[in-house]
């Protein structure tokens, strides 16, 4: 049996484990991707909830450690500073988006030692980034983004192959140019 110095003493090792977690801005966007190491089964249940269920839980990339999933009350957190992101905006009711998993992993992979950081909305779930922020036409969509501070966006082009190299070299071209423009381009 438990005293309560020892029920105090584990409630508050939970609260300094969660408070360092919480401190660290990379590990809590690493947290709210993929929860903590003792919730490895959520991971799996989640995957499993792709195939059946409600749409909104069938995010296609929860788990990945290359794609981040990007969320309406992540996104102030995740897309700032001087990063450029490669976006995939997708629905899950969408067969295109599920055929092109594969694809946007390859990519991620890919471009994983990059500047350019890979993640990846749940256009059912997160309905006001695609429609109100940035007015989605069709899935699956891939977008570069630039920081508020920047304020740069380019839409990869519908009639283009959305294969892996195509998308990685236009992204790179991309990235490459805003580099350059946001560091000439600072006003004093």
């Amino acid at each position: 049996i438990s005293t309560g110095r020892e029920l105090a003493k584990i409630a508050f090792m939970d609260v300094v484990a969660a408070y360092e977690v919480l401190g660290d801005p990379e590990r809590r966007a690493a947290f709210d991707d993929m929860g903590g190491d003792d919730q490895a089964q959520f991971h799996t249940y989640w995957e499993w909830k792709q195939y059946g269920g409600d749409t909104k839980a069938k995010d296609f990339y929860t788990g990945d450690k290359l794609i981040s999933k990007l969320t309406e009350s992540l996104w102030p957190r995740r897309v700032s500073g001087k990063k450029i992101w490669l976006v995939e905006f997708y629905t899950p009711w969408c067969s295109a988006c599920g055929t092109f998993v594969p694809v946007f992993k390859q990519i991620a992979k890919m471009l994983e030692n990059d500047d350019i950081e890979v993640g990846a909305v749940n256009c059912e779930a997160n309905k006001a980034i695609c429609s109100e922020w940035f007015s989605i036409p069709s899935y699956p969509a891939l977008m570069l983004v630039g920081s508020a501070d920047h304020g740069a966006q380019q839409t990869y082009g519908q009639g283009k192959s959305k294969g892996a190299q195509e998308v990685v070299d236009w992204a790179r071209l991309i990235a490459e140019e805003w580099a350059w423009l946001f560091e000439h381009s600072k006003v004093d």
